[in-house]
């Protein structure tokens, strides 16, 4: 089970250029914050697929030891980004200001803003959110959870 902070959707602003203006510094932490810390979950599930995909196609007696191996992703139903921007007028001035002058509020998604929002309130939120996209999900998680092995060399948790 791999659980990304990562949302779903690109932001508009993520895939698309605007050649009249650049993209504010917030934008670009954003997605080098991303490329860094999320695209690397993304691309290791990619890669769990693909070799679950030669697998398949690979007779039984030739594979040695090796298994397919079953991959649940869970991502937030919200765009953190985006919930942070919420939060950002309780920060303090100074911080706040620092975010600001960065283009938290010029960006599509935040998310630079959201991995350095430490308020007890926007994470008493992000919990709940947490708990909320997990409840929505729940009979996938615990599918995922109670598949046992099977002897023609299934997957298992």
């Amino acid at each position: 089970m791999v659980i990304s902070t990562k949302h779903g959707a690109v932001t508009p602003d993520a895939g698309s250029a605007d050649p009249v203006r650049y993209p504010p510094p917030a934008q670009v932490m954003s997605v080098l914050l991303n490329a860094i810390f999320l695209d690397v979950l993304d691309q290791d599930v990619r890669r769990i697929e693909r070799l679950n995909s030669h697998l398949e196609r690979t007779p039984s007696d030739a594979r040695e030891d090796f298994r397919p191996i079953k991959v649940l992703m869970l991502r937030p139903l919200r765009d953190l980004g985006q919930l942070a921007r919420d939060y950002e007028p309780q920060l303090p001035r100074g911080f706040r200001y620092l975010t600001r002058g960065l283009g938290t509020r010029d960006s599509a998604s935040p998310d630079a803003l959201s991995l350095v929002l430490f308020q007890s309130d926007y994470l008493c939120r992000l919990m709940d959110e947490g708990e909320s996209d997990a409840d929505a999900r729940a009979g996938e998680i615990e599918e995922f959870l109670s598949e046992e092995s099977d002897p023609s060399g299934g997957h298992s948790p």
